[in-house]
């Protein structure tokens, strides 16, 4: 039976709330889970269904996107 107390959210709203962290949130988590990649040899990658804001691959893109975006305004 499915958690009815789980909130679904749209990708829209997800991407609102990936936008909301703050860079200096951002780097801090991610530098948390390259630590504990390196630490525990990958095992610590967290990946949920549905996506966390938090989930390391989220981390990783929102990180990715943010520099496209930096260097895209540089040129």
């Amino acid at each position: 039976m499915a958690n009815k107390n789980l909130e679904i959210m749209t990708a829209i709203e997800f991407k609102k709330k990936q936008e909301a962290m703050t860079n200096d949130v951002l780097i801090m988590l991610a530098e948390k889970q390259i630590q504990a990649l390196a630490k525990t040899g990958g095992r610590s990658h967290k990946m949920c269904v549905p996506p966390e804001v938090t989930d390391t691959d989220m981390l990783f893109s929102e990180l990715l996107n943010r520099f496209k975006s930096a260097l895209a305004n540089e040129r």
